[in-house]
């Protein structure tokens, strides 16, 4: 998929729209710095990874902060929540 000329496109597309600037912390970003993160992931509804509503443009960084948070919430729910407070 990320090899197809309708994913280079959409990139390009989004790359352009927000004019190469993070769209979480506004750095610009150069070339294949530049990450298109899907909102809603691919393998939770596949019909929205060419939606541009669906994409935005984050820096390596950020984009890793981003990850980091949704699969945390996704993965161990629990395990991330502060314990219980002790009486």
């Amino acid at each position: 998929f990320y090899n197809s000329d309708a994913w280079r496109s959409i990139r390009t597309f989004i790359y352009e729209r927000e004019h190469g600037c993070c769209q979480r912390c506004g750095r610009f970003i150069f070339g294949k710095r530049a990450h298109v993160h899907h909102i809603v992931p691919i393998k939770k509804n596949p019909l929205l990874k060419l939606d541009t509503n669906n994409l935005m443009l984050l820096c390596p960084k950020c984009h890793t902060i981003i990850e980091n948070e949704e699969n945390q919430e996704a993965v161990f729910p629990s395990y991330f929540k502060a314990p219980p407070a002790k009486k």
